[in-house]
Order: structure tokens, then sequence, then C-alpha cells
């Protein structure tokens, strides 16, 4: 993570898509903003992210900072404190303030008993949670959280148009172990979402923690034999991330050369987080398509590998969102 104070409290850079969402076919249509982060230890203490090198205080402020530059519709974190608390707390303090009022959160879950859960936050202006389940508790809770959009002609029509969002966190770690639990935390997944029977649009998104395209739980993802479920990467840019110049665009760990004990060190040279999507997003064939060359890693400018997010000058957001990031 980045040495300056604002840039210590992050762990990844966030990924950014934006979805275009086709309602009542050619009658009206609306664009939505997708988000993701992952949050390193939000509301957690622990022996190497204490109170002085993962202040929350200070995170929320950062994260103001980012989110209302970035506005995004859909949010979602991981490696927040499982509480509902905490869940509340990132609402109040980050989200709905500035005279913000309209986002609202789904229901917390923690059936792994993990000391760190996934959770969606989404703009109620144009969202609504329909339902939410969990697709698989192995070693985390992976949720899923159906969306339906909210078009001012709802109320005359009751129709609409749904998005299934699912939100993941992979085990961490280059080893043989590590990446077993990965695999299965991805096969159940998308067995449970198989046999769910979704055949609509669908976003997976998270910190996958993979080094390469070719892991078996990243290849769970985008090569299985259900198409309506098969899942995409939006840029195409598969390969081998880890320390791969040639995916400089698209690193998002880490953000800061040197480590604090809390933060992982060693510049952006991980693309770890990332939004998939389905087919049905892909082509637009379920009313929401995606927006060609809308993705983007904020504070990602193809100048920062094996750099920080602030080293050198960074092009990509303005100077107080990079000192944040």
């Amino acid at each position: 993570m980045p040495r300056p104070i604002f840039s210590l409290l992050i762990r990844y850079l966030n990924v950014v898509l934006i979805l275009m969402a086709f309602i009542f076919n050619v009658r009206a249509q609306d664009t939505l903003t997708v988000f993701q982060y992952n949050l390193l230890y939000y509301g957690i203490n622990t022996d190497f992210c204490t109170s002085t090198n993962n202040n929350i205080t200070q995170k929320e402020l950062n994260l103001k900072k980012i989110l209302q530059y970035a506005n995004p519709h859909i949010v979602s974190v991981n490696e927040m404190d499982a509480s509902a608390t905490i869940a509340n707390r990132f609402l109040t303090n980050v989200l709905n303030t500035n005279g913000i009022t309209y986002y609202k959160r789904a229901d917390f879950t923690n059936s792994s008993g993990s000391n760190t859960m996934n959770m969606l936050y989404y703009d109620s202006r144009k969202l609504a949670l329909h339902s939410q389940r969990i697709l698989t508790s192995y070693f985390r809770d992976i949720n899923m959280y159906k969306l339906y959009h909210k078009s001012p002609d709802l109320a005359a029509t009751h129709d609409t148009t749904f998005i299934y969002c699912i939100v993941a966190h992979l085990k961490a770690g280059s080893t043989d172990s590590d990446q077993q639990t990965r695999k299965l935390q991805t096969q159940y997944t998308m067995s449970n979402l198989n046999t769910s029977g979704v055949n609509s649009s669908v976003l997976i998104m998270g910190d996958f923690n993979t080094q390469a395209s070719s892991e078996a739980s990243f290849q769970n993802l985008i090569t299985h034999s259900n198409l309506n479920i098969r899942f995409y990467d939006p840029v195409n840019q598969l390969g081998t991330w880890n320390n791969n110049s040639a995916f400089k665009n698209y690193h998002t760990q880490s953000t800061t050369v040197n480590s604090d004990n809390c933060h992982a060190g060693g510049g952006l040279d991980d693309r770890f987080d990332f939004i998939l999507i389905n087919n049905a997003v892909k082509s637009g064939t379920h009313k929401v398509q995606y927006i060609d060359d809308s993705y983007r890693t904020l504070g990602q400018d193809g100048y920062r590998f094996n750099n920080s997010v602030i080293f050198p000058s960074n092009a990509d957001v303005p100077v107080d969102v990079a000192n944040a990031l």
C-alpha cells in the first residue's frame, strides 16, 4: 500500500465497470456503475493490523473520498468484520455522508464462522434487493444477491429486470493447499449456481487471490459447461498476472512499495480483484449489457508496475483520490 497515511489503509485498488440496463426493450434505459473493493480488515484489529496502522476513522475518510469520486450504484466489499454493527458503520460513515442518504445494504451472513464477511450496498434510487442466498460457506461465505431495477413506471407495468451479484473472497496464498481451497470455493459456488436454475444477468466479483487465469479456481468460473453461468473477463486479459508487466493496466495489488505489517507491500504487480460477467451481460440478452471499454482499475494508469499508486505522478485520478487509494 502507499506509504503516505492516506494510502496505508487500503489493500487493493478497486475495479469498476458500467452496465447499460435496457428496461422494457427500447422504451427506457439506464446506466449502472459497479464497484468492488477489499477493505483490509475493516472494523477488525489483529496483532498485525491494529488501531494504529489500520485506523478505522482514517480509513473511512479515505474510502469516502474514493467512493464519492467513483459514484457507484452497486458496491461490493470483502474483508469486513462479520457484524451488522460494522456493516451499518460503513453505510453511515462512508456511503451515506455529505447529504447522501440513498444507499442501502443487504443482510450480513457468516455461516462459515469466518472473522470477515462480504457485503453488498446499492443505490436505492435505482435498485432494490429482491432476495439473497449463500452459495457456499466453505472457508468463507460466498453470497449471491438478486437486485431489480426500479424503473420509473414499475408501479404501473410491474415489469423490470434482475441482476444477480455474486460476491466472493477466495483464500489467499500460493501454496498447493491455498490453491485447493480456492478451487473448492469456486467449485461449490458454480455447482450451487448451476442447480439454482439462474438464467439471467449475473456478475461475480471480489478478491480472488489468483496469480494466473490457468489456476483451477478461476478455470471453474470461465469454463463451466452451463453457458448461462459461464463467466467472462470484460477486458479479456487472461494469463499469468503475477509480476507480469503485460498486465500493468489491470494490476490491483499492492498500492504501496513498503509494508507497515498490515497492508501488503511490493507495489502493483498482482491482479487479485475482479468483476466478471456472464454471457447474458456480455450480449445483452436479458436487458442488461456491459458497456464496452467501461471496465476500469481506478487509480491504475499503466505506469505503476512494481511502484505505488502515487509514484510516478498519477494521471488516472485526482491527487487527493490517489493519496486516499
